[in-house]
């Protein structure tokens, strides 16, 4: 089911932030945390909206930076799984693991998991990037991923879509979408309100 977020600035608010060249940025919460920004946009509109779907597709790094050397990337669902074989390469993936979570079988040796998701935004163009990267490698076994539907929101100065979260993010909202489809937020006076 598709999930979808919309976003309206009040005009004084949209002036100011475009002025200051900032980016409407989006974070996709994994494993408890956000690590990367899924998607930014420096060309958002007073009313903006950004969907997704909860397909993903699982991939290992050579370091934390999902835009670094990287396996190749296969597609997967949430309770499916994808074997890291000796060489380096992701197999297909295949049912199996927790129901709620994509599994990483690694044989390889030292890997940072990593996850990327499709989403499109407020220009319309459909993109995948990631959502996830671990912040420290995981050894031969097994790694369970635990996506959410729950993104955050913000704006931000000089804000990379795949660019790392190193640090906390200021004036931000959470949207638990779990058991909704879409949500609207409203930023006004330097504020996230909820529509009535």
């Amino acid at each position: 089911m598709s999930k979808s977020v919309t976003i309206q600035i009040d005009a004084g608010d949209y002036k100011i932030l475009k002025a200051g060249h900032y980016m409407l940025c989006f974070a996709k919460k994994i494993e408890d945390t956000y690590a990367v920004i899924w998607q930014s946009y420096d060309n958002f509109f007073a009313e903006s909206s950004f969907s997704w779907l909860p397909s993903y597709q699982l991939f290992g790094a050579s370091t934390f930076n999902p835009i670094a050397g990287q396996t190749n990337a296969v597609n997967i669902m949430v309770g499916q799984q994808a074997t890291l074989d000796s060489s380096g390469t992701l197999g297909s993936a295949v049912e199996g693991g927790p129901p709620d979570q994509i599994t990483m079988i690694n044989n390889y040796g030292p890997i940072y998991p990593g996850l990327n998701c499709t989403s499109t935004g407020p220009d319309g163009v459909q993109r995948t990037t990631p959502v996830f990267a671990a912040r420290d490698p995981i050894v031969l076994g097994v790694e369970q991923l635990k996506p959410t539907e729950q993104v955050k929101v913000w704006f931000q100065q000089h804000g990379a879509s795949s660019m790392l979260l190193y640090r906390a993010i200021s004036n931000a909202v959470e949207i638990d979408l779990t058991t909704l489809d879409s949500a609207t937020l409203i930023f006004q006076n330097g504020s996230w309100v909820t529509p009535v």
